[in-house]
């Protein structure tokens, strides 16, 4: 699985499969598969992680720490 990352707003970070493509508006984002699907979206600020929508087999990690948002869900597993 090729993972990219992504930087975010308030320097969070974004790691994904490379597939996904990342739209933002400001600290909003949302996460589109290759059907043009939105699998995620979410607005950050310095001390919130709101998920606003995300699809029911999308699975994420966040590490508040580090402030990785990790998409684990490999969309090409998703096509079998």
């Amino acid at each position: 699985m090729e993972i990219k990352k992504h930087n975010l707003a308030n320097s969070w970070i974004l790691e994904a499969h490379s597939a996904y493509k990342v739209y933002s508006n400001e600290k909003s984002y949302i996460i589109v598969d290759e059907e043009s699907d939105v699998v995620l979206g979410f607005t950050i600020d310095n001390t919130v992680l709101d998920v606003t929508r995300s699809s029911w087999n999308v699975c994420y990690k966040v590490r508040i720490d580090t402030r990785t948002i990790t998409i684990t869900t490999n969309p090409e597993e998703d096509e079998e």
